[in-house]
């Protein structure tokens, strides 16, 4: 049995860069969007959510910018750095959880 297709949209507030993966789909919406396309089915399985978690934070790194004080440069930039990836991280994660308990 085919899996639906869903998407998970992590907001951010920073331009997003494009990025491709062979089971993963991403479209740039806007300056803060980032659409990550993925198989419900895979995602219901401990290796596919793990995997699916592992996209969705490196994504985040990307977008929000360097969780290093050092590279963020101020103290300030990496407080602003960090919450925006707590934030994707988490409406991610909401957002795929939702998903998969709609789909059963």
């Amino acid at each position: 049995m085919r899996g639906f297709t869903k998407s998970c949209a992590i907001a951010v507030a920073l331009a997003v860069p494009a990025f491709a993966n062979a089971s993963l789909q991403v479209e740039e919406l806007a300056e803060d969007t980032v659409v990550i396309m993925y198989e419900t089915a895979a995602a219901s399985t401990e290796t596919g959510r793990a995997e699916l978690e592992r996209k969705v934070r490196r994504m985040a790194r990307k977008v929000c910018g360097s969780q290093k004080l050092r590279m963020a440069g101020t103290i300030t930039q990496w407080q602003i750095n960090r919450s925006c990836y707590n934030e994707a991280v988490a409406n991610a994660i909401e957002s795929i959880e939702n998903t998969l308990a709609a789909n059963g």
